[in-house]
């Protein structure tokens, strides 16, 4: 049986990766929907909000690769972690 702390670092880590993904897909939405605007302060917002989870990805990926495709990648990144701490969680819940 898995201790109790590592039930609720498990539940926290997973909570947090789901926050970020909502944030993804936060900066997704503004970014399709400001599409016709690229001088759009929404869009700015956005951009900043997400920069912090997009960076690691864009050094992984290449920064020449457009701000969309970006975030586009960095949401399934972010959907597979979530994924896996979700697996990972019940798993150790089911213990």
């Amino acid at each position: 049986m898995a201790s109790p702390e590592l039930l609720r670092i498990l539940l926290l880590v997973r909570m947090i990766v789901f926050l970020a993904f909502m944030y993804l897909v936060f900066g997704w939405i503004v970014e399709r929907a400001t599409a016709a605007n690229p001088a759009s302060k929404m869009r700015g917002f956005a951009r900043l909000i997400c920069s912090p989870l997009t960076k690691p990805v864009a050094l992984v990926t290449g920064a020449s690769e457009p701000y969309a495709r970006l975030l586009r990648h960095t949401l399934w990144a972010f959907f597979g972690l979530w994924a896996a701490m979700f697996a990972i969680s019940e798993f150790a819940l089911a213990r």
